[in-house]
């Protein structure tokens, strides 16, 4: 404090009547006998202060229409979201970064002064007795050295008063609309909402006053009678910054998407082109973004639900400035912040994929700590967040691995403090990243492995609710048949712990969506499926799901019952399906859209494998005219197999066949035309999966076909056979 008053001092901001009274202060301070007095002067120390600040700003802003009592309300307000500079060019371009710099020494006084009154009160008198001496000293040895008379040139108040200096410049009393930055927060938006609701017909205000208002009516909490009233003030608020857009700068634009992205309503019609006119203005009058106003604008226009297609232009916009000030993104929350924003809009492209890439750069370094200003912890919520976001926009490259890599890590390691949530998020979306992205190499990196090995081991089931569990089983599902067969021990006993807890809450909630939605009881036994894990809990769980299905059926969508017979379908060959999971099938066919060959295929599937039936109405509307335009008659180049089609269809006593064709959700390699025979050419990859090739195999028999299989390196034996067999059932 004592080097920014002697700087002050220097630079002539502090007059001699300023430091007169601060030296007063600064001196009863360091003298108050009791607590009582000392927060006393700290009051009126922080007033005077204050009209420190009114006084030098209205010297910077002589011809400018916003008072300075409203500025500098508005730069001492810590829910803005903007630096003081921004603040200061937004209401007069081109501030001196000098008179900016001074401003910024007055507001960091008065921040100290306000902290020390809240110390104050926990009995921490003595470093605010010693810091008000040195302060004096500071002011006295100024004065001592300087020509300067002592006086009270800008009218100090009275000793005990009060009251604020009475300069207007000869202004007029302000407008009302102006008394907008008397107001702080969430107590006073209902007196701006009355205010706002009596002026007519219209409001008018400087961008920054409008931005403040639009934030303060979103902390307002509105029902059913209020909402009306407080949509029409937000409306007009708009209507009046929709004029004046070409003006908003860069800090202005992003408090105002702010303020509208926080409504307790979802907002439209007016607010939706205004939020348009903004960015077109910054985008067309290139205006210079920093961190903090991407990262707000960005997670702004998420909230709101824009699509990246209809703000497209802002957007790589917005990342290419970000790469420019990507220094000033020193903060994980930032980076993540933009991150997860640019995936919940679906932002796709080579400007998106090189901020993103910049960001995971900058995250790497935080992760590793190689700068001093960057030696900070990335929370498991950034994490996450960040990680979920990559999944969704699918940005390569060695910069964006690395990070996944050092990330995964981070989370391994405070994983006993982490949330559940976080836990399940980063596991979703590292499976997320392998399916969407193709980045199978996920699997095998040590981090994920050690990762999800530990969760399995030490996360307890009991503390995660609904969605976080669907989230672990779709993840191990999806990833769990990569690790280690040390690994799969623990993974089965997680699941069966989840299969456990899932199952008594739904059996202890009745007939309450609110703890398993239809599309996570859908998942999970997609998941367990694909898992094969075996233990009573999971037998349980597929009871309570049947259980709940009956009660809330009709809250499955197509996707969800078809999901949802699937997975019984698999889940019968070793458990017990109540009721041969009717109740799932009826919603699934009362839903299925015929004219999409798949749903049709997938429905089949699950009936053969439930009721040993088969709806063939149904199943003769996917003919074989359909299977070849979705999936061609394709072959396997270089393989034994191929090399047996080939020598099939030679000759003029060929067989007619068809190679590699889909059945059942099937691919079958050798299909014959009544479609009565299958021949499969079993290679190496078939030891690993003889109970799913069983499975097959029994469902097609089921279906009255003959599976014959032939090892690989037989082939060439038995190829007269094949033929034989292929030409009796051509």
């Amino acid at each position: 404090m004592s080097e920014r008053l002697q700087h002050l001092c220097s630079t002539g901001v502090m007059a001699p009547g300023d430091r007169t009274a601060l030296l007063k202060r600064f001196g009863r301070i360091a003298a108050a006998p009791s607590v009582g007095t000392i927060q006393r002067e700290l009051g009126k120390l922080r007033d005077t202060l204050v009209r420190c600040i009114d006084a030098h700003l209205s010297s910077r802003f002589t011809t400018c229409h916003e008072p300075a009592e409203n500025v500098r309300e508005l730069l001492l307000s810590d829910d803005l979201g903007a630096e003081p500079g921004e603040v200061l060019d937004m209401v007069q371009p081109d501030t001196p970064a000098e008179f900016t710099a001074s401003v910024h020494d007055l507001l960091a006084i008065v921040q100290a002064v306000e902290e020390f009154e809240r110390t104050c009160r926990n009995g921490g008198v003595k470093h605010i007795r010693r810091t008000a001496t040195n302060a004096s000293i500071a002011i006295a040895n100024y004065d001592r050295e300087s020509a300067d008379e002592p006086g009270n040139d800008r009218g100090e108040p009275p000793e005990d008063s009060d009251a604020p200096a009475q300069d207007n410049g000869g202004r007029a009393e302000p407008d009302h609309f102006y008394r907008l930055s008397g107001f702080r927060g969430a107590n006073d938006a209902t007196t701006l909402l009355q205010l706002l609701s009596h002026t007519q017909p219209s409001v008018e205000g400087s961008p920054l006053l409008i931005s403040r208002a639009l934030y303060i009516l979103s902390t307002t909490q509105v029902n059913g009678a209020t909402e009306q009233e407080h949509a029409a003030c937000v409306e007009r608020l708009c209507i009046a910054g929709q004029r004046m857009a070409g003006a908003f700068r860069p800090a202005a634009t992003s408090s105002s998407l702010l303020g509208l992205a926080k409504m307790p309503y979802p907002v439209n019609g007016q607010s939706k082109q205004f939020v348009l006119s903004l960015l077109q203005n910054t985008v067309e009058q290139s205006r210079t973004l920093d961190a903090a106003t991407i990262r707000t604008s960005l997670w702004s226009l998420a909230r709101m639900g824009y699509p990246f297609g209809e703000v497209r232009t802002f957007v790589e916009y917005a990342c290419r400035q970000g790469i420019e000030c990507i220094q000033e993104f020193h903060t994980p929350q930032t980076s993540s912040n933009c991150i997860a924003s640019l995936g919940d809009m679906g932002a796709q492209g080579s400007a998106v994929d090189a901020f993103v890439e910049a960001l995971c750069t900058r995250g790497i370094q935080m992760l590793e700590q190689k700068e001093q200003s960057l030696k900070v912890t990335f929370s498991t919520q950034e994490i996450s967040s960040s990680l979920r976001g990559l999944a969704k926009i699918g940005t390569g490259g060695e910069a964006v691995d690395t990070f996944l890599r050092l990330a995964t890590q981070e989370m391994h390691n405070q994983m006993e403090a982490a949330e559940p949530r976080h836990l399940a998020g980063t596991m979703h979306a590292l499976a997320k990243r392998v399916v969407l992205c193709g980045d199978r190499h996920i699997r095998q990196w040590g981090e994920t492995q050690a990762f999800f090995a530990a969760l399995c081991e030490r996360a307890p089931a009991a503390s995660m609710n609904s969605r976080d569990m669907t989230d672990i089983l779709w993840a191990l599902s999806t990833m769990g048949h990569s690790f280690t067969d040390a690994f799969a021990g623990d993974m089965h006993l997680f699941v069966r712990a989840l299969c456990g807890e899932a199952a008594t809450r739904i059996a202890q909630n009745g007939d309450s969506v609110k703890i398993f939605q239809p599309q996570e009881i859908s998942v999970c036994l997609w998941a367990l499926a694909h898992l094969g894990t075996e233990g009573e809990e999971v037998q349980q769980f597929i009871d309570a799901a049947y259980a709940y299905g009956e009660r809330n059926i009709s809250n499955f969508s197509e996707q969800n019952a078809n999901n949802s017979c699937w997975g019984l379908a698999v889940l019968s060959h070793r458990y017990t399906v109540p009721k041969q999971g009717k109740v799932f099938l009826d919603r699934a066919t009362e839903l299925l859209d015929a004219d999409r060959p798949e749903s049709v295929r997938q429905l089949n599937h699950a009936n053969l494998a439930l009721t040993h039936t088969i709806n063939i109405p149904l199943y003769y509307r996917v003919c074989e005219q359909d299977f070849r335009e979705l999936f061609g008659n394709r072959m396997l180049t270089g393989s034994k197999e191929d090399a047996l089609v080939r020598w099939l269809r030679t000759g003029e006593d060929a067989p007619h066949f068809l190679s590699n064709m889909p059945l059942h959700g099937f691919q079958c390699d050798l299909l014959s035309n009544d479609t009565e025979v299958n021949v499969e050419i079993d290679g190496p990859h078939h030891e690993d999966r003889r109970e799913i090739d069983a499975f097959r195999d029994r469902l097609l028999a089921a279906l009255g076909m003959q599976v014959i299989r032939i090892p690989e390196e037989m082939v060439d034996d038995v190829r007269d056979d094949i033929r034989s067999t292929l030409l009796l059932h051509q």
